[in-house]
């Protein structure tokens, strides 16, 4: 008997919420890696969306940016061995108007 998981995993394949969802995921996941290895107070830093492989980082002033670019390769490897490395290929920032 198949797990709920598979089932799951399954349906969502067949259709495009899969990639959506896995996005959503990586998301989810960069937010608690920057919390957990970045001093941050509020919206300062925050993933934005992935697109085409590249993650995209909005930062609210470009200091956040340099220490980003501290942790970024640490940050890129975890979801390199956790996603697809298609999924992430590249950690980009854009500028966060608050």
């Amino acid at each position: 008997m198949k797990s709920l998981a598979e089932l799951l995993k399954k349906q969502m394949s067949s259709h495009k919420i899969s990639g959506e969802a896995l996005a959503s995921q990586i998301i989810f996941d960069t937010n608690n890696f920057l919390k957990e290895n970045m001093v941050i107070e509020g919206e300062e830093i925050k993933p934005l969306y992935v697109k085409n492989g590249v993650l995209w980082i909005g930062i609210s002033h470009p200091a956040f940016a340099q220490e980003l670019l501290g942790v970024s390769d640490d940050l890129l490897k975890k979801l390199q061995n956790k996603y697809n490395k298609k999924m992430v290929q590249k950690i980009r920032t854009k500028s966060l108007t608050l």
